[in-house]
């Protein structure tokens, strides 16, 4: 079992290897309910070199016995871009996987900026390194994560369709492994439907339009056969001309106005499975 751990890192860190040179000024947190990690940044991540652009930077997250530098595993990485001369990084939170492999003991947890570089074998070259936590494994587990136990309220059978006007709200509760999520990570996404398989997609602030796509499937929950439907959803990421993301959710419906869901979501880094509870309704 996964639980979340979070690492605040000093303000205005400043790379010291050749290359790229990286300062922080702000807070880089990294967060952990296998199989999904979030990195989070509070700040700017500035490349202060005078001339020229990074190579392309990614940030991993190590397990690692004694202190870092020293082998280890590393259990999630995110590739970033490059950044200009004088350019930054600033205020984001990326979702990536996790992979925690079958450890036992104390580990040192690091956070570390990578750089594509010659320099080594390996291909990449530490340009910050960020020291965490030493944390306890067992199997590949941490001690103390919660699970979540999808409702067991009947099922009934889903509506034959959607209709203008009606609006979902899902709030994600736990990750593929029912591992529970923190209360942060539970930003519900409201998903207002219109007319011609088009629907209004608010997460976080920005609404964004999308298409769908709803049929009644099979399904099971919580062990069991039941009748479920597919709400599957294409949209365009905010901020990107080109970019897409697709949400497919398993819908089950259990009441006259909430349910049960499992959510996939995929787009140009990978794919994150979730699952939660969701409301529905017909606004006036």
């Amino acid at each position: 079992m996964k639980i979340l751990r979070l690492l605040l890192l000093a303000a205005c860190v400043t790379s010291m290897a050749p290359g790229a040179s990286l300062e922080l000024d702000g807070d880089l947190s990294w967060g952990i309910t296998e199989p999904q990690c979030t990195f989070t940044l509070q700040g700017d991540l500035r490349n202060i070199t005078p001339t020229g652009e990074s190579n392309t930077l990614k940030l991993v997250l190590w397990a690692t016995p004694e202190a870092y530098p020293s082998p280890g595993r590393a259990v999630a990485e995110y590739f970033v871009g490059r950044l200009k001369a004088g350019a930054a990084f600033s205020d984001f939170k990326i979702r990536t996987r996790a992979i925690i492999p079958d450890l036992t003991g104390d580990f040192h947890f690091t956070l570390t900026v990578r750089e594509e570089t010659t320099e080594n074998d390996s291909g990449w070259a530490d340009r910050l390194i960020l020291p965490g936590p030493v944390m306890n494994l067992t199997h590949g587990d941490f001690t103390d994560q919660r699970k979540w136990q999808p409702r067991e309220r009947k099922v009934s059978a889903p509506p034959k369709d959607l209709v203008d006007g009606q609006e979902f709200v899902f709030t994600p509760k736990a990750t593929l492994l029912l591992n529970l999520l923190p209360v942060e990570g539970r930003i519900p996404t409201r998903v207002r439907v219109g007319v011609r398989n088009r629907v209004r997609v608010t997460f976080d602030g920005l609404t964004d339009p999308a298409t769908y796509t709803y049929g009644k499937k099979p399904g099971s929950l919580n062990d069991e056969v039941a009748p479920s439907a597919r709400f599957k959803l294409d949209q365009k990421i905010s901020g990107s001309d080109s970019d897409t993301t697709g949400s497919d959710y398993i819908l089950y419906f259990q009441g006259k106005a909430s349910g049960t869901y499992k959510s996939t979501q995929q787009d140009t880094y990978g794919k994150i499975v979730t699952w939660g509870t969701f409301t529905f309704a017909k606004q006036p």
